[in-house]
């Protein structure tokens, strides 16, 4: 065998060696994250806004997402009223740290708002993510998923 065949067989292994690990880690833990209502403010238009306090107190960095859910009651659940986007998108919360977050308020009803964070910040998520998806088109069997967990706030009454 060349030197140039043994290098490529040698990434080769490597490279299957890391799909091998990734495709068998468990998917990430649901971070500890809290959503807290702070009161109302109004922005320069006018418009009503509802004022929260995202705080992470996992021990790793989390990705707050920028889509959010504004929920109502239903009976003994949540039920979605609308879902939007934050105009100035997701953040990175490193450990320990917090954001205030502000979203237009819900009128003349009890509801309450759920942010969506995720535990894997960085390229290594996204890496072990495309590998794990690529293993499942594929037929492999899987246990890593790059998983988005809903974070609700408290409730708030009118």
């Amino acid at each position: 065998m060349t030197k140039q065949t043994l290098i490529v067989l040698g990434l080769i292994l490597v490279a299957l060696g890391l799909v091998t690990w990734a495709v068998s880690q468990p998917p990430a833990a649901p971070p500890k994250v809290t959503v807290r209502f702070a009161g109302y403010t109004n922005d320069t238009t006018g418009t009503r806004l509802a004022v929260f306090t995202v705080s992470n107190t996992s021990p790793s960095a989390v990705r707050r997402l920028s889509n959010y859910r504004i929920q109502i009651p239903a009976g003994n659940r949540w039920s979605n009223l609308s879902a939007r986007l934050l105009s100035g998108g997701g953040s990175v919360l490193p450990a320990g740290s917090s954001e205030t977050v502000t979203v237009p308020a819900a009128t003349n009803q009890s509801w309450r708002v759920s942010f969506s964070v995720g535990p894997e910040v960085g390229i290594t998520g996204v890496m072990m993510g495309s590998i794990a998806e690529a293993a499942r088109f594929v037929g492999l069997p899987a246990r890593y998923r790059n998983m988005n967990y809903g974070i609700p706030s408290d409730w708030i009454g009118e």
